[in-house]
């Protein structure tokens, strides 16, 4: 392994942040630290450092250093109601499939919820890929 020099070394880390993680939090950051083989302040900096770079590239600030919202106030409540709509789609057709292995249910009644699901996830994805507008 070659040595490093001046120019090769990195910069020097002389400023320092304290910050505060609820016990699930903190379990939850060592475990991805681990995954990743990092330790957990390299694991932290990187994040930090990943989410400011994609953050400034991306988005224009108010002028109060904070970001401003990728979407609109209108945007995100569509979004939301259809996030609710797609989870109620999607337990009713866990309910009708727990019902079917029982043998309870025809899994012809299923068709109806599985085209309805369908159709709304088609629907959300053309919103959020920009093909269709709200």
């Amino acid at each position: 392994m070659g040595r490093m020099n001046q120019e090769s070394a990195p910069a020097a880390r002389d400023a320092r942040l304290t910050v505060r993680f609820s016990s699930e939090e903190m379990n939850r950051v060592r475990r991805a630290a681990r995954a990743r083989g990092l330790p957990v302040s390299g694991y932290v900096r990187g994040a930090a450092c990943e989410v400011a770079d994609t953050t400034t590239s991306r988005e224009s600030t108010t002028g109060t250093g904070l970001v401003k919202p990728a979407l609109s106030p209108e945007q995100v409540a569509v979004i939301d109601a259809a996030r609710v709509d797609h989870k109620r789609l999607s337990v009713n057709l866990n309910q009708f499939m727990r019902l079917a292995h029982r043998g309870q249910v025809d899994l012809g009644k299923l068709a109806p919820v599985v085209v309805e699901l369908n159709l709304r996830t088609e629907w959300l994805v053309d919103v959020l890929s920009g093909r269709r507008s709200l």
